[in-house]
């Protein structure tokens, strides 16, 4: 499983208090995170190449990997929780951890889902708040 996100961040420092004030300081923070995740029991069954893409087709055994990847993903939340629970206390790695974790749990829901089950996202939703609510780090 593979996902690749990228948040954009803006940072604008001023003593105006309207809605687009002139900045004096601007700070402007672009992070690119992947994440790759290997799934146990998946048996690869096509590969090949199209317009410059490689892709792989896997099958993977739909009655365990359902309770396989919640256990991964639940893993990834607490996790994740932890992480954020550092970063909150000025640990910049833990939210750099924090936000993989994230997004592992996001890639597991997203297969779990694909498996025709729903799994709870308040958890991810929860995290994914607490990464934005944390303080930008000063340069």
């Amino acid at each position: 499983v593979h996902i690749e996100s990228e948040m954009v961040d803006t940072v604008c420092e001023s003593s105006e208090k309207k809605a687009n004030p002139e900045c004096r300081n601007e700070v402007l923070l672009v992070m690119k995170q992947t994440v790759n995740e290997v799934l146990v029991g998946s048996k690869i069954v096509k590969s090949g190449e199209e317009k410059g893409n490689v892709y792989v087709v896997a099958v993977l055994p739909k009655a365990e990997m359902g309770s396989m990847l919640e256990k991964k993903s639940d893993a990834a939340t607490s996790e994740a929780r932890k992480n954020l629970k550092k970063a909150g206390e000025g640990d910049h790695d833990a939210e750099s951890a924090a936000k993989r974790n994230d997004l592992k749990a996001l890639s597991y829901h997203t297969e779990v889902k694909a498996l025709g089950k729903e799994l709870p996202t308040d958890a991810i939703k929860d995290i994914e708040k607490g990464i934005k609510g944390l303080p930008t780090p000063a340069k």
